[in-house]
């Protein structure tokens, strides 16, 4: 069953604007931990502001970060759950990768890498030491048309597949929502997904907790249809 996992980007962003002192981030953790979330997630800002959530949650938190020096220390001082590496919106390069991995992993921080989901990007994750991949579903998200939207999963299936038989662990997000549930939760070697600003539009008429455990109901449900339809 896949797990989910919440960004709390967006809630950041509102609280990062001139003059915002609100939302409470920690509020908004346990509000998404308490509708089913098994994780959130966030993109290191301010140091302090993940150090003083990863102090109050209780629950895991995962943090999106670059792979400069100074942002990976901080994650090393912070100590999220997993630390996922932003190397780009291309194919990374394989050595500071891994020199990045290298680093987290010494200081007991498991880690992750971001990738655009291309056989060509998990390749260098593999050769780069990674144990979890991270696959960007954006341009999933973003096809227009429905061919298109079947272009862009049969590639991320493919991805997904050959990560997995390099022995990487599969997360992905990037632009998810309700309607595309049902398109992912028939991947098996995936692990995780993410969502963020889908469940902050949902948040708006029915509050973070509901709109969380909606998505994890309707995350429920296209697994069970699946199922029935394999026999998995």
């Amino acid at each position: 069953m896949l797990r989910l996992v919440l960004r709390l980007d967006p809630i950041a962003a509102l609280r990062r604007a001139p003059g915002g002192l609100s939302p409470d981030l920690h509020a908004a953790a346990h509000a998404a931990l308490l509708g089913g979330a098994e994780a959130v997630r966030l993109t290191l800002g301010e140091e302090a502001e993940a150090a003083d959530l990863r102090r109050r949650l209780d629950g895991p938190l995962q943090l999106d970060l670059t792979l400069a020096p100074a942002e990976i220390e901080a994650a090393i001082r912070v100590k999220p759950e997993r630390a996922c590496l932003r190397g780009g919106t291309g194919v990374p390069d394989a050595g500071a990768c891994a020199a990045a991995l290298e680093r987290l992993a010494k200081a007991g921080v498991p880690s992750a890498l971001r990738l655009p989901a291309t056989e060509a990007a998990v390749l260098v994750a593999s050769e780069a030491g990674a144990v979890w991949v991270d696959l960007d579903t954006t341009p999933l998200a973003r096809a227009a048309t429905e061919s298109a939207r079947l272009r862009e999963f049969l590639t991320l299936q493919r991805t997904v597949t050959t990560a997995r038989q390099l022995g990487l662990r599969v997360t992905v997000g990037g632009g998810l929502g309700a309607a595309l549930l049902p398109r992912i939760a028939p991947l098996r070697e995936v692990e995780e997904l993410h969502v963020g600003f889908s469940a902050l539009a949902r948040a708006l008429f029915t509050g973070l907790t509901q709109a969380v455990r909606d998505l994890r109901q309707e995350l429920v449900h296209a697994d069970a249809e699946q199922t029935a339809e394999t026999g998995d």
